[in-house]
Order: C-alpha cells, then structure tokens, then sequence
C-alpha cells in the first residue's frame, strides 16, 4: 500500500489552500444561516401558537461550565394533543393551514447534525415548550437587536 503526501485534489485541479479555506468559510456562513433561521422558525412557531390577545413567548438560554447550551423558547398556546406530540418532528406533517411540516423536522435534523437533542413538552397550563440542547464548546449572544446568535467552537 502506498501513502501519497498530495493534497486531495477536486475535479482534476491541483489543491488551493486558499480556495479551500474559501469554501470552508462559505460552508460555515451558510450553517450559520440555517441556525439563525431555525431559530426564527421556533420564535414564529410559538409566536403563532399563543391564541388571542397578545403572544407571549418566552426564551431561556443557559451555557454550562463545559460550553454545552440549553435554549428553551416556550408559549402559552393551546398545547399539542397526543397525536400532534407524537408526529410533531415528522417531516411533511402539518397541522397549519399553508404549513409544509419542514420547520420542526429541520430544527431536529440541524440541532442532531451538531450532536444536540430537541424535545417537545406541554408546559403546566397550556402550551408549549420547545428544549434545545447542544453539547460542547457553544456560546450564546443576544445582541440588541433581540437576534439570537449561536456559535460552536
């Protein structure tokens, strides 16, 4: 077996350094994005879920000791039946009008990309609470402007 000391090559052009870092920067901005949009979606989805009157909404985030990251966003909507609990994270379901069932499924599948977990639970006297763990190094930035930053190292 022989080992090479190349640099892999893409499509037949010699190794950039410099078009690689390139790329790997893009890749992060984009990952960013899909957090911060994820993010969005559950402050929408629970924004939308308090009934009547005016939506309270509420977030919680907490960075332990380790850098691992806690954010809850919950409301006091009319809650999740059984049946909606149990399919909630299942990709194409919907219990919304126009919905297109991606947004809970796709905060799952990025949160689990990062090796975090995302739990659904029906909070004491209606609502919801929506629970997003994400180990290791992560930091957590609420800037003025009320937008919710994660990073991981």
């Amino acid at each position: 077996m022989q080992v090479s000391d190349q640099k892999p090559r893409r499509k037949g052009k010699p190794y950039n350094p410099a078009l690689a870092e390139y790329q790997q920067k893009q890749d992060e901005a984009a990952e960013a994005k899909r957090r911060d949009r994820k993010a969005r979606d559950l402050l929408k989805n629970a924004q939308e879920a308090s009934s009547g009157g005016e939506a309270v909404v509420e977030v919680q985030c907490a960075v332990d000791a380790e850098g691992a990251a806690t954010i809850m966003v919950s409301d006091r909507g009319s809650g999740m039946s059984d049946d909606v609990l149990k399919n909630a994270l299942v990709p194409f379901f919907s219990t919304k009008e126009k919905g297109t069932g991606l947004g809970l499924a796709l905060c799952r599948e990025i949160v689990e990309a990062h090796r975090g977990k995302l739990r659904l639970a029906r909070r004491d006297g209606g609502g919801m609470e929506v629970t997003c763990m994400l180990p290791g190094k992560t930091s957590v930035v609420a800037a003025r402007t009320g937008r919710l930053t994660l990073t991981r190292a």
